[in-house]
């Protein structure tokens, strides 16, 4: 997993200086660095931030959670996710915690220019979130 570059309205890799993308990571990089921040090994600030997330959308919608309002337990659960888009990926990373249990999850999904499985794609998204929301109790 890395930071390639800062953030940026345009990015145009012939420029100097400007990477072809913002990072790069896997699943299982992702999992595990949540893993680590859960288990404080790492700084928990950053958990502070993605409590703020409002996308619920792809795994997390399985929830039924406020998007608005699920920085504290609601419905029994504590959720921090973080999602990313793109024209052809979407992924949702998150943490789920009930009756002292957690799950750190990474669903990444992605596909061919042209095609638009979005409808699929989120379906199975929340199922993926129906299966950890049944594995917590």
């Amino acid at each position: 997993m890395a930071l390639l570059d800062r953030v940026r309205d345009d990015r145009d890799p012939a420029q100097p200086g400007v990477a072809d993308t913002l990072s790069r990571g896997s699943a299982r990089a992702l999992v595990r660095w949540l893993r680590l921040t859960h288990e404080g090994e790492l700084p928990r600030l950053p958990l502070e931030w993605l409590a703020l997330g409002t996308d619920l959308s792809m795994v997390a919608g399985a929830f039924g959670l406020d998007p608005l309002a699920h920085a504290e337990p609601d419905r029994g659960l504590l959720l921090v996710n973080k999602t990313g888009t793109d024209a052809t990926v979407r992924a949702d990373i998150g943490l789920v915690t009930k009756h002292g249990r957690t799950v750190a999850y990474a669903v990444v999904a992605g596909w061919e220019p042209g095609a638009d499985p979005r409808d699929d794609v989120l379906s199975r998204m929340r199922a993926i979130g129906g299966a950890i929301r049944d594995r917590l109790g």
